[in-house]
């Protein structure tokens, strides 16, 4: 391939990061061309919120398993360990090689998970930060093979503002849904759906307001409804009852 059918083919893959708008989407634009410049066996999404501890993993692109075989929830406490890395080396790219994961899979107790990451040579770790929410974002491509081509992690660099552009595109589209759905089951707003996915996330008041662009006492406002509509009187209650939907 030429320089110029190689730059012309990044451009296509960066255009099509605008095109993406859907989970399905993101994983079709992940396992196109994008192979050819990031190559991955599966590739994750770690995103934190703020002050809070929770993190959340997302296999955005990988191997077809069966819902039953293995669960992305196993995955959590190794994203953790990566995620805590990346902050460590001041929320540079860097590069782990020759089954960094191995240790993982043996004592992973979902042995579906145990053997994903048994099959998992080296990966990728970049991410960003944005800094107003304090909200890391992270992505961790997983390949097969030993060490990745030399030229990935610049890649991953250059490629890590589309990654992040179209994973977040799929995200608010899921999260959507997601809002719609829970809306109708538990008969509230889609503005108190929005609270209320924050409070679930643990943040204060305050915190949804600033987040919100509203006041404090509309939060409160829009708390006291919520509390009505799902007969509840704390926080967790709510949460809780949130969670599970009506019924």
């Amino acid at each position: 391939m030429t320089v110029r059918e190689e730059l012309d083919r990044f451009l296509r893959v960066a255009a099509d990061s605008l095109q993406v708008r859907t989970p399905s989407d993101l994983n079709a634009w992940l396992c196109g061309d994008f192979q050819y410049f990031l190559p991955h066996y599966m590739f994750v999404a770690v995103s934190n919120y703020g002050e809070s501890t929770q993190l959340r993993c997302d296999v955005v692109a990988g191997p077809v398993v069966q819902a039953d075989s293995w669960s992305p929830l196993a995955l959590v406490p190794h994203a953790r360990a990566l995620y805590q890395r990346w902050r460590n080396y001041g929320r540079f790219a860097y590069e782990l090689s020759h089954a960094p994961l191995s240790m993982a899979a043996n004592m992973a107790a979902d042995l579906g998970c145990a053997r994903v990451l048994t099959s998992i040579r080296s990966l990728l770790v970049h991410g960003v930060n944005d800094a107003p929410n304090g909200k890391d974002r992270v992505y961790i491509a997983m390949q097969c093979d030993d060490e990745s081509p030399r030229r990935s992690l610049k890649m991953m660099r250059i490629l890590l503002p589309y990654i992040d552009l179209a994973f977040g595109r799929a995200a608010a589209h899921k999260t959507a849904d997601m809002s719609a759905s829970l809306a109708t089951n538990n008969r509230l707003t889609a503005r108190e759906v929005e609270i209320m996915v924050w409070v679930e996330k643990g943040q204060s008041n305050q915190q949804i307001a600033n987040r919100l662009d509203i006041s404090l006492f509309t939060v409160k406002n829009h708390l006291r409804h919520i509390f009505a509509k799902l007969d509840v009187v704390t926080r967790a209650q709510a949460v809780a009852k949130f969670d599970r939907g009506p019924g």
